[in-house]
């Protein structure tokens, strides 16, 4: 899922269903396709209108490209702070030691040692350890400020870079342990929250410049769990989240009204979800982001599709009811109805059928609601939530 452009969002051909579809085109209509094919030259807006797949492809790769730029600058983080294994040596640890200018009977306040690795260090010493407050300097500019405990760093600390940026927090056995900061003013990104072993655990929070940002739960450096996903226009994810991807439960909100609630996979809508948006609603089945399987679409007339979804569009048999109250059962084939159901027999069974995935289909509605209620507790606003007929204020009803 991505954000997407203007020209996308006022007009959406597999959003915008086709009830009742005539099956055949009479010849005014099939002249003015015709005209239209053959017209060397096209708008932009035409040439979206007319491959809305491939348009929608490109903006998934736009957004994607953006994603994987943002996860690199997160990843030379993640290195660079791996590198400070390197930096707090093990040579240098017994370096001093091993060395008997040392007494191990008092702390030497503000004493400098050079290291062979051409290190040097500038502090409180407990004999041979860097003990107390002090400032380790490496040949390459990096440089380690805060507290020590037996050669080790541990304390409250900050180690910073030649380019400018630098990590703070509390340290134990020379890495990061519960509270840090990392800012890279240079790569315009910043976190605040809890460490373990170097890797971010627990809650924190990403900004980038911009203005994108995350906040909520890690696992081994990975956003895992309850998080909130921030996109620069507005545009927001609100759910769970495993090894960096939108999976599981969640709520999913664009800048231009449109909103998902219900089940993910890979960053993906699969499962059981309702989407909203300013031409109607869908409660029902998703498989890699399209309708498929059953499901229910409303138009803003009232009128309504009940019934069965592949790739998008109806497929199978389903009911079409208008909103004069109308009602027809048949088979579709591209969302449009090729095949009315006028036997008797057939149209009750077929009817039934349909009333039972009905039924089903609004046990999951409220399942998906207070399962978002429990899931995201106070943190979640019904109010960002349109009012509709599935609204989330409904399940306590």
């Amino acid at each position: 899922m991505g954000n997407e452009c203007k020209a996308c969002r006022k007009r959406n051909p597999e959003e915008e269903l086709i009830l009742n579809a005539p099956i055949q085109k009479n010849s005014e209509s099939e002249t003015i396709d015709n005209s239209k094919s053959s017209q060397k030259y096209q708008t932009f807006k035409e040439i979206i209108n007319s491959n809305p797949e491939h348009y929608k492809k490109l903006l998934k790769i736009k957004n994607a490209l953006l994603t994987y730029q943002k996860r690199q600058i997160y990843k030379n983080m993640l290195k660079k702070l791996h590198e400070n294994q390197k930096i707090f040596t093990y040579e240098e640890y017994i370096e001093t030691i091993s060395t008997k200018n040392f007494s191990f009977q008092e702390k030497n306040i503000n004493n400098t040692y050079k290291y062979k690795s051409g290190a040097s260090y500038t502090g409180q010493w407990l004999g041979g350890f860097r003990h107390g407050f002090g400032t380790m300097t490496w040949p390459d500019g990096i440089i380690y400020e805060g507290y020590w405990a037996f050669g080790l760093a541990e304390g409250l600390g900050k180690l910073t870079y030649p380019s400018g940026q630098y990590l703070k927090g509390n340290f134990k056995y020379n890495k990061l342990n519960g509270y840090g900061e990392v800012h890279n003013l240079e790569n315009g990104y910043e976190y605040w929250g809890n460490w373990e072993n170097d890797q971010q655990m627990g809650r924190g929070r990403e900004e980038w410049t911009g203005g994108s940002s995350y906040e909520g739960n890690y696992e081994y450096g990975n956003k895992e769990g309850i998080g909130k996903y921030t996109w620069e226009d507005g545009t927001f994810y609100h759910g769970e989240w495993k090894n960096n991807k939108i999976h599981g439960l969640g709520f999913y909100k664009w800048a231009d009204g449109r909103q998902y609630i219900g089940e993910w996979k890979n960053a993906k809508m699969n499962g059981f979800g309702i989407s909203i948006w300013n031409h109607g609603q869908y409660i029902g089945n998703y498989r890699d982001d399209k309708r498929w399987g059953f499901g229910v679409y409303i138009d803003n007339n009232k009128n309504k599709y009940e019934g069965f979804w592949e790739n998008g569009q109806h497929k199978s048999f389903g009911r079409y009811i208008k909103n004069d109250g109308s009602v027809k059962i048949g088979y579709s084939e591209g969302n449009k109805l090729s095949k009315i159901i006028s036997n008797e027999n057939e149209f009750l069974i077929r009817n039934d059928e349909l009333n039972n995935l009905v039924e089903e289909n609004n046990k999951k509605i409220i399942y998906i609601y207070q399962s978002i209620k429990k899931l995201l507790g106070q943190d979640y606003n019904n109010d960002d939530i349109n009012n509709n007929e599935f609204s989330g204020d409904d399940i306590d009803k």
